[in-house]
């Protein structure tokens, strides 16, 4: 007992030296710590395509392998990813869809095809997908979707740490072979022709039909019918009826011979007219016909309005960016009083259109509909407060901004005097006429706010340099302390605003940055070049600060 005992303790200790060994190597070269049972205490110099992993883990939990690769070769990024089993796959192996920038990030596998293939395939093709994963999560994917060199980067990565075969494809072509269980052969010219002969296969009971890409190509360059001439055993099998007799099943074939599926009764009439007797046999009077089609109408509305509103919001922006390509010419103009006053006159423009969205969301949740128009009323403010800005040098606020989207609307409401209806019918009836007053509002929200004044400082920016080019040596200086001053206003936010403003305050540290090398310029080298040239040096600084600095 003392024996097996003092061996329990000589083992522990060996495993608790070569567990600090591997720690201090991997702190060393700053790895992420491995997930448990994933280390070399657990499996010593065992590959992830090991052969041995056949028999001790001849069930593999594809999240469970997710989740150990994303630590041993992926640092963890990929934790956002889902991973699942399709049953439905059968022409590719794996595939990773993604939906835009902000979107989902999803892997999946093909349960019919991985399952008759060694666990090893089903490594490789894991990792492949992970890879194309990676590459999207770190806004990497340059390749779109394909095996460019960014792919290949990982792929021989970690095909040298594992001695795994991953390549990049893995279209396992004798199992994608086993399902294709529906042929159809052309009875055209194209039977003779490398490398199908002819030939469709297909693991679905789908004919070829227009509804294939290169279904114009055949028409065009064989004109032959397709006629079905294999299915599965189960579709080929005989009815057997009470008296003996067997009787073949009738096939969905165009010729309706051999065996296969039943032939369905509508399969030969148009869809339009499927569509229109299907809508002939609705009991219109039905409650739940009537809920729906009160659903579909209020659905519509909505849609419609939207639509309405994401026009209003397009002209809003329109008219605004033509409201600030206006005030840059105060700079160049002597008539600096006529470009404010067209401006206002555009402005009112802009209000206008406000006021018709406020007209939309009569009665309406604004933040149904915010979406729609936010661009526009972010553009909005930053076309007022820079007309602002020109004005009296200071930034206007919120409250002040929409003090000026507050529409008074006048509507003429006409009554009849009751006292006189009982009167003598040919008696003219009296009226009294009564003006009713109704407000109409669009609230600008303060994350729009804040957004329209970021986009601001790019236009105070812009203002800066031209006016250096004209000569104005002063509105660089104060340009640079208002600039400075709502950059530590946006500072203060920090990462508890929405993702927008963190994306907008890069930006403006940037904008804020070129004017204060153009003060810097202005302090140093004013007075050793001539005023007009002033404009080119600084275009010149920042191109090279850009380039320093990775701005794309």
């Amino acid at each position: 007992m003392e024996e097996d005992f003092l061996l329990a303790i000589q083992l522990q200790a060996e495993y608790n030296s070569q567990t600090s060994e591997d720690d201090d190597v991997r702190i060393l070269h700053h790895e992420p710590k491995r997930a448990p049972g994933t280390g070399s205490a657990a499996h010593s110099g065992m590959s992830v395509v090991d052969p041995s992993w056949e028999f001790l883990d001849p069930t593999p939990d594809i999240r469970a392998m997710f989740i150990q690769y994303n630590d041993m070769f992926f640092w963890g990024k990929l934790a956002g990813v889902e991973v699942k089993w399709s049953q439905r796959m059968t022409l590719s192996a794996g595939v990773c869809s993604y939906e835009g920038r902000g979107g989902l990030c999803s892997i999946r596998l093909s349960e019919p095809l991985l399952k008759l293939r060694p666990r090893k395939d089903l490594v490789e093709t894991l990792l492949h997908e992970m890879i194309h994963a990676l590459l999207y999560v770190t806004h990497n994917n340059k390749d779109h979707g394909s095996h460019g060199p960014e792919f290949c980067k990982h792929m021989n990565r970690i095909n040298g740490l594992t001695g795994a075969g991953i390549s990049v494809y893995h279209n396992f072509h004798d199992e994608v072979d086993e399902y294709r269980k529906h042929w159809w052969l052309c009875d055209g010219p194209c039977q003779k022709t490398k490398p199908y002969y002819g030939y469709v296969k297909r693991s679905m009971n789908r004919q070829p039909s227009s509804l294939d890409r290169w279904w114009s190509d055949h028409q065009r360059t064989c004109g032959g019918k397709f006629h079905k001439v294999k299915d599965p055993e189960k579709c080929g099998q005989k009815e057997v009826h009470k008296d003996g007799s067997s009787k073949a099943k009738p096939t969905n074939s165009s010729d309706g011979k051999g065996g296969g599926f039943k032939k369905r009764k509508h399969d030969n009439i148009p869809r339009v007219q499927r569509k229109e007797e299907k809508a002939s046999s609705v009991d219109t009077s039905s409650p739940v016909v009537m809920a729906f089609k009160s659903f579909q109408h209020e659905l519509d509305a909505k849609h419609d309005k939207y639509e309405r509103l994401v026009k209003l919001g397009r002209d809003i922006t329109i008219e605004s960016k033509r409201t600030i390509f206006i005030l840059h010419r105060v700079i160049s103009d002597p008539n600096k009083d006529g470009v404010l006053k067209e401006a206002d006159s555009k402005l009112d423009l802009v209000r206008q259109k406000i006021k018709q969205i406020a007209e939309e969301l009569v009665g309406e949740d604004l933040y149904q509909y915010h979406r729609a128009f936010t661009p526009g009323l972010q553009e909005y403010v930053e076309a007022v407060t820079f007309q602002h800005f020109i004005k009296t040098k200071t930034l206007l606020c919120l409250e002040d901004i929409n003090k000026q989207l507050i529409f008074e609307e006048t509507k003429k409401d006409v009554e009849s005097n009751p006292n006189d209806s009982v009167a003598d019918p040919l008696t003219t009836v009296s009226e009294k006429t009564q003006f009713e007053q109704s407000t109409l509002s669009v609230q600008v929200t303060p994350v729009d706010y804040l957004l329209g004044v970021a986009d601001l400082t790019g236009e105070l920016m812009r203002l800066c340099i031209g006016s250096v080019g004209n000569g104005d040596i002063d509105t660089p200086f104060e340009l640079s302390q208002f600039l400075r001053e709502i950059f530590d206003g946006f500072s203060y936010i920090g990462n508890t605003g929405p993702y927008e403003i963190s994306r907008k305050l890069y930006t403006l540290k940037q904008s804020l940055a070129k004017v204060e090398n153009a003060c810097y310029t202005l302090k140093v080298r004013g007075s050793e070049i001539p005023k007009h040239m002033l404009a080119d040096l600084f275009s010149t600084k920042s191109e090279i600060m850009e380039h320093d600095e990775g701005i794309s």
